[in-house]
């Protein structure tokens, strides 16, 4: 099935937005409350929540920016309830990730782990329709990965406070596979584009 080349809906990114805003306005608070904490073990809406609040509007900014380029670059890919699906997937992925193999962390929270996730989805998912845009993003977003691992953040990026560069590598690992789940089905699924009515 072909991917509508056509200007993506902002109804996802929007509601993103929302969140993100709503827990900024809480302030300190909602951090407290929401963030990823290791200590809480047992307060488990914190492996979503955490991906809604932020350091500060800095680094709400900043986020919200790296919204709205992986939404030009990759949002027609999928409708409204597949990208809820790669969002939730990509932020339990971080969680999951942080808690398994980041026994050291203390805290966490912002939107870049699942941003990467997001693009990682749709770069995949378009390979079939958009082979060489989407491979592509896959080969740029794979380099960064790579040089955040073995060098640490990229220059600049700890401006708005600590990055956690693995939040970002577990992100797009969650994001690829929901990208490969999703580029699999069978073909009598719903196509992606119903639901940009």
């Amino acid at each position: 099935m072909q991917i509508p080349r056509r200007f993506p809906d902002w109804q996802v990114p929007f509601v993103i937005f929302l969140l993100c805003a709503l827990a900024a306005a809480w302030s300190d608070s909602a951090r407290e409350l929401l963030r990823y904490e290791r200590q809480a073990a047992g307060e488990i809406w914190r492996f979503l929540t955490a991906h809604v609040v932020h350091l500060g509007y800095l680094h709400l900014a900043l986020n919200l920016l790296g919204l709205g380029v992986v939404w030009l670059l990759v949002g027609r890919r999928f409708g409204h309830r597949q990208w809820y699906f790669v969002i939730v997937t990509c932020a339990v992925s971080v969680s999951v990730g942080l808690w398994w193999l980041d026994s050291d962390l203390d805290w966490y929270l912002g939107l870049s782990g699942v941003l990467h996730g997001m693009l990682a989805a749709g770069a995949v998912r378009g390979i079939r329709e958009l082979p060489v845009e989407s491979l592509a993003i896959c080969a740029i977003l794979a380099g960064k990965l790579a040089y955040e691992q073995f060098a640490g953040p990229l220059p600049g990026a700890a401006s708005a406070g600590p990055v956690i560069v693995n939040a970002h590598l577990y992100g797009a690992a969650g994001g690829a596979l929901c990208g490969l789940i999703l580029y699999i089905m069978p073909a009598h699924s719903p196509p992606p584009d119903e639901e940009f009515s």
